[in-house]
Order: structure tokens, then sequence, then C-alpha cells
């Protein structure tokens, strides 16, 4: 027999919102940017409702360019 795992929907909301996954979040999306290379930067984190999440970002023309050109962020992200 499988034990069963019922989620605290507000215990859950508490830790998708807590300051250390936050923290977390703005390590990976620094990481990310890092790696994509020179002119690209992740945001700082916000709430979107539920959770936290942070945007990484083509910062300069010439990162804009590489990314449309090269998909940079997408391959940068699936490859991690």
């Amino acid at each position: 027999m499988k034990p069963k795992l019922k989620l605290v929907r507000a215990g859950v909301r508490k830790l998708l919102n807590c300051p250390e996954v936050s923290a977390v979040v703005e390590s990976l999306a620094a990481q990310t940017a890092q790696r994509a290379g020179d002119g690209y930067a992740a945001a700082q984190p916000h709430k979107t409702g539920q959770r936290v999440a942070v945007n990484v970002y083509p910062a300069t023309k010439e990162a804009a360019i590489d990314n449309a050109e090269n998909d940079t962020l997408l391959k940068v992200v699936y490859r991690a």
C-alpha cells in the first residue's frame, strides 16, 4: 500500500513565498544570466500571486540580438 501525502495549501503558499526560497530563486537566476554571457541580467525577485519569481533577460541590444538569433536563454535554461 502506498502512503498518501496530503499537502496543506496554506503551508505550501508560505513556503513558496518565504525569504529562503526567494534567495535561492535569485541565486539561480543570477547563475543563469552569468551562463548566458555578457549583456544578460536577472531582475529582482517579485511575487506573482502565489510564488516568488525572477526574470532573466537580455539587458543590452547586442544580447537581445544574440538571444533572438541563437535562443541563448532557452538553451541555457534547458542545459542546466
